[in-house]
């Protein structure tokens, strides 16, 4: 029985089918234990959201510290101020943007 992750294993072994006698033992194998692989953070924007670090087995895939969602940062908002128009020049009025990511609100 080959061992996993959490599990012990066993080696082949041999008895008599007759009379039951072990004429080779198994021997426990211990559990291999996880391969951790760290799952990457990533960073919230404005609108979307980010996650912490984590970890799990690449080989089960067992979450190892599962990864927490970080809330969007929301938008920073900047006031474009009103322009006046001039005889040879449109004006514009003031409007909104965000500093982090320049969307225009």
């Amino acid at each position: 029985v080959a061992p996993t992750c959490t599990e012990t294993g066993l080696t082949e072994g041999k008895h008599c089918s007759v009379c039951n006698t072990v004429l080779k033992a198994q021997e426990v194998i211990p559990a291999t234990g996880h391969t951790e692989v760290t799952d990457a953070a990533v960073a919230p924007t404005c609108t979307e959201t980010g996650l912490t670090e984590g970890k799990h087995c690449s080989v089960c895939n067992t979450v190892l510290k599962a990864q927490e969602v970080i809330l969007a940062t929301g938008h920073t908002e900047v006031t474009d101020a009103a322009v006046a128009p001039t005889c040879t020049q449109t004006g514009l009025t003031e409007g909104k943007h965000c500093s982090v990511c320049n969307t225009v609100l």
